[in-house]
């Protein structure tokens, strides 16, 4: 029996499209406000999305750099190895050239870039957003002495915002260090104190 939400259908859904079949109902039954449903699907739901999709983009890039640097770096040495005579050798040599510049810029990209750094923190990132919201949505864990989801909502918004301003610092001062900010679209964290403010 093939289940139309589960995740091996992946050729027919995309992963966002999955996340919206398994999130989207549940965030509907809830008994919260209008506002309060709209900021779980543009606020945590996109931001579990956003995670998601940096993760596997990251770790496709990674597998496929270091892959390309492995064998790469095995094809070296035993095209060295081979002694083969006119013309031949000076196909050879150019060859043994090709792949050593596809294994520098394989690994000197994966270097630059950091994609072994960051699948994992992107990953971490989804998963914790993902448990947040499976406590809230079943009243579990810090939200299990609270009867109402409309009651739950507050600590749960504030849990999201700051598992998205740890991931922010994690990632500018242990992922890329240095590096320019690549998220422009994180919301700012604006301290409670300053927003109740006229």
């Amino acid at each position: 029996m093939n289940d139309s939400r589960s995740p091996e259908r992946s050729e027919q859904t995309t992963g966002r499209d999955w996340m919206e079949e398994q999130f989207l109902p549940i965030i509907q039954q809830l008994e919260l406000t209008t506002l309060q449903r709209e900021f779980l699907r543009h606020r945590w739901l996109d931001q579990v999305r956003w995670a998601e999709g940096k993760a596997g983009t990251a770790q496709r890039w990674y597998r496929v750099l270091r892959l390309t640097t492995i064998v790469g770096g095995v094809l070296i040495p035993a095209l060295i190895g081979l002694d083969l005579t006119e013309p031949a050798s000076e196909y050879l040599r150019w060859a043994i050239f090709c792949v050593g510049l596809v294994v520098a810029f394989a690994a000197s990209i994966e270097g630059f870039f950091h994609y072994g750094d960051r699948w994992p923190h992107y990953r971490r990132t989804a998963e914790l957003l993902k448990s947040e919201g499976w406590q809230f949505f079943q009243l579990s864990g810090q939200y299990e002495a609270v009867t109402t989801h409309a009651a739950a909502y507050a600590a749960f918004a504030a849990q999201t915002e700051a598992i998205v301003q740890r991931d922010i610092e994690v990632f500018f001062t242990a992922v890329v260090p240095g590096q320019e900010k690549e998220r422009p679209d994180a919301a700012p964290v604006v301290p409670a104190q300053a927003a109740r403010q006229p």
